[in-house]
């Protein structure tokens, strides 16, 4: 039995879900094998004020700040250097050894994943200052190296997506030895479904993702253009916009304004009912977080997503634009002009379904779950 301590962080849900997901592959390959604790590092060791910081001042500052956030972020990328540590790490770090070190004390990890970099940069300076003699994995959590990755050099492993990130990492002092290929973890695995070819076009608009930008205004111009398509519009909590988009729909089909275009508005819904969705749609209207980004690719759906991103969700999307299409929409190129361009064909969804295999990884799942029990094996016999 090998014990597993996971580090994760709630910075919106990415941090948690690829710590679920790597805590349920585990437990699906290896269920006689693993004792797996989850610990929220700063939820659990009641720091409400920093998770506060991390959780709820990103999410502002994507908001209301973008351009000084990813300026900042692309600034911090440029300069990286590994020699001491930045004020925001210091402070987000201060007090929290004493909490680690109980928790290691108490379960007595094989091995210990972050998946987020806060607790795997204490856990490295641990390492460094106390002789601590357990295996410490990191992960790249977007399809992009963090500036925040130079301070991670001396884990023991770092999972990471794929080669493209190697050169860079070898570049801010990682080893070739330490690095481990995988694929993307995802609740969502790699399902290669074959399009039925004249099949009506199938939009799916994630309109609570992160409010984009002017969407409300988008999907509105594009129920008025009453296409021959289905729009399935996803509204999660926003219990309010799910209300007004019902009043509207009606308003138009009173009006014989709305004849052509099949639309389901949903509120918030399952995990289950979201997968059903995901799979009748074509394209996908979302934000390009790297597990939202993931799940699409592993479904085989073409992302649509907006120009106003976040840097590492820009850099995400470069990434998926090396491999196969995907689309930006902004105040000039909308996203009702996109569908009406007809680019949506057979033959386009056809090529896509041949580019997107470049980027899929079917067995990311079980890389992951293979990869930690080798790791707590080595630990284990040296």
């Amino acid at each position: 039995m090998y014990n597993i301590l996971i580090f994760t962080v709630t910075a919106g849900n990415g941090h948690n879900t690829l710590a679920s997901s790597l805590k349920k592959s585990l437990e699906k390959y290896y269920p006689e094998q693993v004792n797996i604790e989850i610990v929220d590092f700063y939820k659990n060791y009641s720091s409400k004020f920093k998770g506060f910081i991390v959780d709820n001042c990103y999410r502002a500052s994507v908001k209301y700040a973008l351009p000084i956030y990813n300026y900042t972020f692309k600034s911090m990328q440029n300069k990286m250097d590994n020699t001491k540590y930045s004020f925001t790490t210091n402070f987000m770090l201060a007090g929290k050894e004493k909490k680690v070190f109980e928790t290691i004390n108490e379960f007595k990890p094989d091995c210990i994943i972050c998946t987020h970099f806060f607790p795997a940069i204490l856990l490295c300076r641990l390492k460094e200052k106390c002789n601590l003699n357990i295996p410490i994995v990191g992960m790249i959590t977007d399809y992009v190296v963090s500036p925040y990755m130079e301070y991670l050099t001396n884990v023991t492993k770092l999972f990471t997506p794929a080669s493209d990130f190697n050169e860079r990492l070898l570049e801010i002092g990682y080893k070739r030895e330490q690095l481990v290929e995988l694929g993307y973890l995802s609740k969502i695995n790699v399902e290669n479904n074959t399009r039925e070819k004249s099949k009506r076009l199938t939009i799916l608009i994630f309109s609570g993702a992160g409010a984009f930008d002017g969407l409300k205004k988008e999907i509105k111009e594009l129920f008025n253009e009453d296409l021959d398509i289905n729009i399935i519009l996803i509204n999660g909590k926003d219990a309010k916009s799910k209300n007004q988009f019902d009043k509207y729909i009606t308003k138009l089909k009173s009006s014989n304004k709305l004849t052509k275009t099949n639309i389901e508005n949903y509120g918030f819904i399952s995990n289950e009912e979201m997968l059903n969705l995901l799979k009748r749609a074509d394209c996908v209207v979302s934000k390009a977080g790297a597990n939202s980004l993931t799940e699409t690719i592993n479904l085989g759906k073409v992302l649509i997503t907006t120009s106003k991103l976040a840097e590492q969700e820009w850099q995400n999307v470069k990434y998926l634009q090396k491999y196969a299409q995907c689309f930006l929409i902004d105040k000039k190129n909308t996203l009702t002009n996109l569908i009406k361009s007809n680019i949506f064909t057979d033959e386009f969804f056809e090529k896509y379904a041949q580019d997107i295999k470049q980027v899929q990884v079917p067995e990311a799942n079980k890389n992951y779950a293979d990869a930690v029990i080798n790791i707590c094996k080595e630990f284990k016999t040296n």
